[in-house]
């Protein structure tokens, strides 16, 4: 919870996704949760610095869902996370420009655009 507490206190005014993968794709890409897809959303739901939960997210960030979800930044810790055949699935964040890098960040998708922020600004 501190990392995401981090993400939403980085810029003065923060929209915090949190995009949550399908227990379907952890199993394909990781291992068998221990919790359900709908318990794992329903827990981030109530940490207080998420403001929106992404179900189902995709294993790795691309064009299309940043676009989807007016994403800004992905965050992520600085290590890079290797899985499904890739050194580093958040690398496509990274090469753009659109990664913030924190001490043991989780994922958390964050957007500086948006939905009903006073500054207009999302993370």
């Amino acid at each position: 919870m501190l990392q995401l507490r981090q993400c939403k206190l980085m810029f003065p005014s923060v929209h915090l996704l949190v995009g949550v993968c399908s227990s379907a794709l952890v199993e394909q890409h990781k291992s068998h949760p221990v919790f359900s897809s709908e318990e794992r959303y329903e827990s981030m739901r109530h940490i207080r610095w998420v403001d929106e939960v992404v179900e189902d997210a995709p294993w790795q960030v691309d064009q299309e869902f940043i676009d989807k979800w007016q994403i800004d930044y992905v965050a992520h810790d600085e290590e890079p996370y290797a899985s499904a055949g890739k050194e580093d699935v958040y690398a496509y964040a990274k090469s753009i420009g659109q990664s913030l890098r924190g001490d043991r960040f989780c994922l958390a998708m964050c957007s500086l655009r948006g939905r009903g922020c006073p500054s207009g600004r999302r993370l």
